[in-house]
């Protein structure tokens, strides 16, 4: 379920439109679902631009997959040898890995060790990686034997074999692949199709440039935290332009296990699910990439690092949401514009 809403003109259309797209008031609007993620992108020009959008999505799908035994991550992480052609796909997205290894140990540095994609297997034994089973009881010892395997982030391959420092290592790009996805669809529309309005959401990571045709801007609804609810309440809305956003929750995705509930967001330092006060993270970026990884770093940080952690980068925005006394309050940059919503004033 999503905690981040579109809100402008052509939301009946999107509530409404499959997979054909449909042109309103000179925006082509698209919906569907990809990796695991429903997708909502609307951009202001009379061509279609679906099979382009398609093959950028198919794309990732067959490099990144965790789950998907052809891709090349899954292999990697297996040490599974490519075949030639294999080989080759590896080498012309190879700075799709470039990327994402240059983020991830920016943001490790960053955070002081709270983001950390190199623990893919730790990511896996909590339900959260390939392995989609949350366990029944907890090993202390093996957790911290898994959060000790962190061996780096590269993913490479020489002579079609797996190249890596430690044959345990598992990388897991979940906090970071979705972003780096919308930000691929954003630069093809602009250095290929010089889009000069456009809005890009997949599972809640936004990207939008210039606005929605009706205001100056992308007005986005971040949606009150609840426990998955099916009934959206609007907690607050930021005018989005020319920026990125992503919003990740604690109430999203959780498991039960004796009558406890465990976040999806594990804490690389303790080995267990992040466990705070911080209900709901919202961060605006340059770049999705960075939003979404950034999002789900707060919640693993908690609200007083996340406080720190946002206000000493001044290219990032943020909305955090929290409950403190069984009351819900909120926190935001000073840099931030948003209007709450009235039942939230």
């Amino acid at each position: 379920m999503r905690n981040i809403a579109l809100f402008f003109s052509l939301i009946f259309v999107l509530s409404s439109c499959k997979n054909k797209p449909k042109s309103i008031e000179g925006f082509i609007v698209l919906k569907g679902k990809t990796m695991d993620s429903k997708y909502e992108i609307a951009y202001k020009s009379n061509k279609d631009y679906k099979m382009e959008i398609d093959s950028i999505l198919n794309n990732y799908i067959a490099v990144l997959s965790l789950i998907d035994s052809n891709s090349i991550l899954y292999k990697f992480n297996h040490n599974i040898e490519l075949s030639t052609t294999e080989y080759q796909k590896f080498l012309k997205f190879k700075p799709y890995f470039s990327d994402l290894d240059s983020i991830s140990r920016r943001l490790h540095l960053e955070s002081a060790g709270a983001f950390n994609s190199g623990l893919g297997e730790l990511y896996n034994y909590w339900g959260v990686g390939e392995k989609q089973v949350f366990p029944m009881s907890f090993n202390g010892d093996y957790i911290n034997n898994l959060k000790g395997l962190d061996f780096g982030y590269k993913v490479d391959f020489l002579n079609l074999k797996v190249n890596k420092l430690n044959v345990n290592q598992q990388v897991n790009y979940n906090l970071l692949s979705i972003g780096q996805v919308v930000d691929a669809i954003a630069n093809m529309f602009d250095s290929t199709y010089h889009l000069k309005n456009y809005y890009i959401n997949i599972g809640g990571k936004i990207r939008v440039k210039g606005n929605n045709g009706h205001d100056s801007y992308w007005p986005i609804i971040v949606e009150k935290p609840m426990i998955n609810s099916l009934k959206q309440i609007e907690f607050c809305t930021l005018p989005l332009k020319n920026y990125s956003l992503a919003s990740a929750s604690s109430l999203k995705n959780f498991h039960f296990s004796q009558g406890k509930r465990y976040s999806q967001f594990i804490d690389p330092l303790t080995g267990f699910p992040a466990k705070n006060e911080l209900l709901s993270a919202t961060v605006l970026a340059p770049s999705a990439i960075e939003a979404n990884a950034y999002a789900s770093t707060c919640m693993a940080l908690g609200l007083n690092k996340s406080i720190s952690f946002i206000q000493n980068n001044p290219s990032l925005k943020a909305f955090l949401i929290f409950e403190k006394e069984g009351k819900i309050e909120y926190w935001s940059s000073s840099n931030l514009a948003f209007k709450l919503a009235k039942k939230s004033e």
